[in-house]
């Protein structure tokens, strides 16, 4: 009965517009020796989303494959630094 009842149910599944590379480092400093771990992936993106993304309180516009691309140069001097990265998305009930 349960599989009958799962058969009837309409699925439609996620429409993605776009896919893109998704890369992370597990560092945030870097030392002679330090060992880094990178872990690359691809992601699926939908401006249907209406993604609204900003980086330190400043909101970017988002590209052709629905992703932010914000490059910046290092500060000169060594320290700890940071970027606030925020996104905010409709998901698939409506709600941001």
């Amino acid at each position: 009965m349960i599989q009958y009842t799962n058969y009837k149910i309409a699925y439609t599944p996620p429409y993605f517009e776009s896919y893109g590379v998704i890369i992370t480092i597990n560092a945030m400093r870097v030392e002679p020796g330090t060992n880094l771990e990178i872990t690359a992936g691809i992601g699926a993106f939908n401006k249907a989303a209406q993604p609204k993304i900003s980086i330190d309180e400043k909101i970017y516009s988002i590209s052709e494959d629905g992703a932010t691309h914000y490059t910046f140069n290092a500060p000169k001097e060594s320290g700890k630094y940071k970027k606030r990265v925020k996104i905010e998305f409709i998901d698939e009930e409506g709600k941001m």
